[in-house]
């Protein structure tokens, strides 16, 4: 998913939308899209054994591994390796950007 590209489906201008997410939602679209990457990204790491994160980045939109680990550790305080072994949080950096979201429960699976 991309900003552009949600605005298309929607009809209607990126600047529209994002206006629209930040007075119904209370935050913009990329950051509502960035965390259903990372919330998917933490889902994969569960239900998947030897997860190829390079895979999962670029299915998830990442222009690489890189990118995804650093946007996983400021979210969750782990690397998504971390975070699929069940390794312990470290602290987590605060952004005064947008809300924090919680951590989602360990077993993600239905």
């Amino acid at each position: 998913f991309r900003v552009d590209g949600l605005a298309r489906e929607a009809a209607m201008s990126v600047r529209h939308l994002e206006r629209r997410f930040r007075d119904h939602v209370g935050v913009g679209p990329k950051w509502v899209i960035r965390r259903y990457r990372l919330y998917e990204a933490a889902q994969r790491g569960q239900s998947e054994i030897g997860v190829r994160w390079a895979h999962v980045a670029a299915e998830l939109g990442y222009s690489d591994q890189a990118h995804l680990i650093r946007d996983f550790r400021t979210m969750f305080g782990v690397t998504p390796h971390q975070y699929a072994s069940g390794g312990p949080p470290t602290p987590q950096p605060r952004s005064t950007a947008a809300p924090e979201m919680e951590r989602p429960e360990r077993d993600l699976r239905p």
